[in-house]
């Protein structure tokens, strides 16, 4: 039934109306298109920083582990009287770039 009285429908328009009402459709929906895109656009970029926020709090994290980690060994070294065969013979200077590397 939709069928037939969309067919009467479109029978009755001269081919103007319809193009006209047409491109009235299809402006509508490449508005609606622009907003979606845009609003995509606009999500993508809060959550590619929520997830680069994260990731830096998690860099900062194992830094900061690293770092209690190297005094922890460093305490226990000095506790114990000996130094650690890793770090036997270092200067002062490779040490440094030790903790350096070990952050990064």
């Amino acid at each position: 039934d939709e069928l037939i009285a969309t067919r009467a429908v479109i029978e009755a328009k001269t081919s103007d109306q319809l193009s006209m009402e047409m491109k009235a459709e299809i402006r509508s929906l490449k508005a609606s298109n622009e907003a979606l895109n845009k609003r995509l656009k606009s999500e993508h970029k809060a959550w590619k920083s929520k997830l680069k926020e994260r990731d830096d709090s998690l860099t900062t994290a194992q830094r900061e582990l690293s770092r209690l980690q190297m005094q922890l060994n460093v305490a226990n070294n000095r506790a114990s009287g000996g130094e650690s065969a890793r770090t036997e013979g270092m200067s002062e200077e490779e040490l440094k770039h030790l903790v350096t590397d070990l952050e990064d």
